[in-house]
């Protein structure tokens, strides 16, 4: 498994409202034979999982602070 904070990959849109979770484009090109589970955890709640195949790219939203396990 490996694990990091988008939010150090990312730019985060300072020109939204404070109301306003500010959210980071991130995406992740899986260049191994074998599946792999992404699995995205934020704050408020927020997650996401995702099974990537094998040389296949997905494209995700999160909100800033959120950290992104690769499950192998």
């Amino acid at each position: 498994m490996r694990s990091w904070n988008p939010a150090s990959m990312g730019q985060v849109n300072e020109t939204q409202e404070p109301s306003e979770r500010a959210e980071l484009s991130c995406s992740y090109s899986n260049g191994s034979d074998q599946m792999v589970i992404l699995r995205c955890l934020g704050p408020g709640e927020f997650f996401l999982e995702r099974v990537v195949f094998p040389f296949e790219q997905l494209s995700f939203h999160c909100p800033s602070g959120s950290d992104v396990e690769i499950w192998t």
